[in-house]
């Protein structure tokens, strides 16, 4: 089902929304020269699946309409929504290398659950231009690449940045802190500072930014904060020194009773 629909009554679908961010009005320009080349892609009710960039540039145009198509898939099932998202932009190269990991979550997220497989993303890794992330032993055997490789490839990125981006976002270096911690390696005032560091590196990888430094820097400061076993040592004494010296006030408070 195809035709014109106001461009107020439509809306950015939340999915592409969550990977793709706000659109801006880039493709402007092309569509005053040359016009609307394919009509964007929208649910029954308006939602908009693909085309969220031409609906911009179409709004800052001041169009009134644009061309629409509806397409054939079950809109009652989220998960065929999510696919369709993926699979309408893996043409698309982003400038944003967050943006391609929210995308590669959400290949892998499709395929753990069999609706995507990794033909699809290695046929999408192609469309990126990746490098086929599988590998061939010296036998001549196929040795099929990890599913977060695929992933990686299917979103344009290498994989070591896709870990790097997951270990800052999706909580691993926070665990690395974690663990620090209570392996006593380091101190509690410490731990709050590093997660404060991690915050800030999270809102910048979010950003755009580098994983490689973001990821670097966590793990430099987690390895500035350790406590050595020097001062571990001092630290423990010091706290014996002090039950002590509790226990011997709570003594002499109960003898003077």
């Amino acid at each position: 089902m195809s035709g014109q629909r106001r461009i107020e009554d439509l809306r950015i679908y939340s999915f592409n929304r969550e990977i793709y961010g706000e659109p801006d009005a880039e493709l402007a320009d092309s569509l005053a020269s040359f016009g609307l080349q394919h009509p964007i892609q929208i649910t029954p009710d308006g939602g908009i699946l693909s085309g969220a960039r031409r609906w911009a540039a179409a709004d800052a145009l001041h169009w009134k309409t644009i061309a629409t198509e509806v397409p054939d898939i079950d809109f009652g099932d989220g998960v065929a929504i999510q696919k369709f998202i993926l699979l309408a932009n893996r043409y698309r190269t982003s400038k944003n290398n967050y943006t391609q990991k929210k995308e590669a979550d959400g290949y892998l997220k499709l395929l753990s659950i069999g609706e995507l497989t990794k033909d699809d993303l290695r046929e999408a890794a192609r469309n990126k231009g990746s490098v086929a992330p599988d590998r061939r032993h010296a036998d001549g055997r196929n040795h099929e690449a990890k599913p977060t490789r695929l992933a990686a490839r299917a979103a344009g990125l290498s994989p070591r940045t896709y870990d790097r981006y997951r270990h800052v976002d999706d909580g691993g270096a926070a665990e690395d802190i974690v663990a620090a911690l209570e392996a006593g390696a380091i101190k509690p005032q410490q731990a709050s500072d590093l997660k404060r560091h991690l915050h800030e590196d999270q809102a910048k990888l979010r950003k755009g930014a580098a994983p490689d430094t973001i990821d670097g820097k966590v793990r430099e400061r987690l390895e500035a904060a350790k406590v050595t076993d020097e001062e571990r040592k001092d630290q423990e004494a010091e706290e014996v020194v002090e039950a002590r010296v509790h226990m011997n006030n709570v003594i002499a408070f109960v003898d003077s009773l």
